[in-house]
């Protein structure tokens, strides 16, 4: 992490910026008076992810659900919109 005082933040903070949109991992700590005040970092983004990828991949044991503990089950809305075969 890089430390910076306030007139470096201010004079390079667009370039900063553009170092971080293009994938610059790095990190840039301000200083003032000799404390750190602000901390300027890259989000981390979420993969780009679609709706429905994972459909048919996945099972559902209707079953193995319903065999689950009374008592938990009964923590749950019992009216789940699941139907027996699905």
């Amino acid at each position: 992490m890089t430390q910076v005082n306030i007139s470096d933040a201010k004079e390079h903070f667009s370039d900063w910026l553009e170092l971080l949109l293009s994938g610059n991992p790095e990190e840039f700590l301000v200083i003032k008076d000799g404390e750190p005040v602000a901390k300027i970092s890259p989000i981390k983004r979420a993969a780009n992810r679609q709706p429905g990828l994972g459909k048919g991949k996945f099972d559902f044991d209707y079953d193995a659900f319903m065999a689950m503990d009374a008592e938990i089950l009964d923590m749950f809305d019992d009216d789940w919109g699941f139907k027996e075969g699905n």
